[in-house]
């Protein structure tokens, strides 16, 4: 639910506008996926449900197992490539661990945060970076959904005077040509089949910076009114 006000000022084009977010109580979240979920049981048999439910289950099982047993670009793709095998149940249970902080993060700075634009942000990168590096049939062209984020940084005040520091531009820099070209770079280290490493490596690099300047901009002191982002 959203209230327009005067609390916060955002820049669109030359034109400002402003809003505040009104956050609903996690308990109506909870109802919304239990009715996502119960709903399907109104327009058919509950046996039928109950089956596609569980051949959902059988796919995704199908899928993850396949993704294990072949080369993909994602996190635990990369540490195969470099000899690291890592079972399906320690996959789990980290894929479940960053969930849960990634979801920690979330909620501790649309809670605690004013900046709307910049926690929407981080958001939107987690949930993105969560996606890519731990979907187990991840390839090399699916990292072009990081690339409104690399934008961000570089086109969108005030990030881009935290990323005028050389350093942090150059790791930028660095890891947009590692996921650009993952296939054509990594085939010359490892061959054509494990090429796959360089994409979530720099994935990883990215993310790590985007959240350092992300969540500067997130905890500093709100600006005073009329001021541009």
């Amino acid at each position: 639910m959203y209230s327009w006000t005067r609390d916060e000022t955002l820049p669109c084009g030359s034109t400002s506008f402003n809003y505040r977010r009104i956050s609903p109580p996690i308990s109506i979240s909870i109802a919304g996926l239990t009715l996502l979920f119960v709903a399907p049981f109104f327009f058919q048999s509950p046996d039928y449900v109950l089956r596609q439910y569980a051949a959902c289950i059988d796919s995704l099982k199908v899928s993850m197992t396949r993704g294990q047993d072949l080369y993909y670009a994602y996190l635990f793709g990369m540490l195969k490539v470099f000899t690291l095998s890592i079972s399906s149940l320690a996959q789990f249970v980290v894929s479940i661990i960053a969930a849960m902080g990634i979801y920690g993060v979330s909620l501790y700075a649309e809670r605690k945060s004013g900046k709307r634009l910049q926690t929407a942000m981080m958001m939107l990168l987690l949930s993105t970076s969560y996606i890519l590096l731990f979907s187990s049939r991840t390839e090399n062209n699916t990292f072009c959904l990081i690339a409104p984020f690399i934008g961000y940084l570089f086109f969108i005040t005030p990030a881009f005077a935290f990323v005028h520091t050389y350093g942090l531009r150059t790791l930028i820099i660095i890891s947009f040509i590692a996921m650009l070209g993952s296939y054509e770079i990594g085939k010359h280290f490892t061959g054509t089949a494990k090429a796959v490493w360089l994409a979530p490596l720099g994935l990883i690099v990215f993310t790590t910076v985007a959240m350092y300047v992300l969540w500067n901009e997130i905890t500093k002191p709100k600006r005073p009114k009329g001021s541009v982002l």
